[in-house]
């Protein structure tokens, strides 16, 4: 019962990373969107050149395209898991 206790836990707490850095994420992207559209077509441009804007997109970027390969990922452990409790099912 304990280890199956464990193995809810482990499931919120992965489950609850992934929806607050999703959040982080969207709330991100909402503001750099939002400081984009008030911000004047020369600023926009000088923006769009900085050091700091081009780097902070793509870990925006990055960390939703990470956010759908750790669920793939984890749709493919669970297949596999079932797949081989359904053989052991068989023996």
């Amino acid at each position: 019962m304990a280890s199956k206790i464990n193995v809810y836990f482990v499931h919120f707490v992965v489950f609850s990373t992934k929806v607050s850095m999703l959040a982080i994420t969207l709330t991100a992207s909402f503001l750099a969107g939002s400081y984009i559209f008030y911000s004047s077509r020369r600023r926009y441009k000088q923006l769009m050149q900085s050091t700091v804007f081009v780097p902070l997109i793509y870990e925006i970027t990055a960390s939703i395209g990470n956010y759908f390969t750790l669920k793939r990922e984890a749709r493919s452990r669970q297949r596999r898991k079932e797949g081989i409790q359904k053989e052991l099912a068989h023996l």
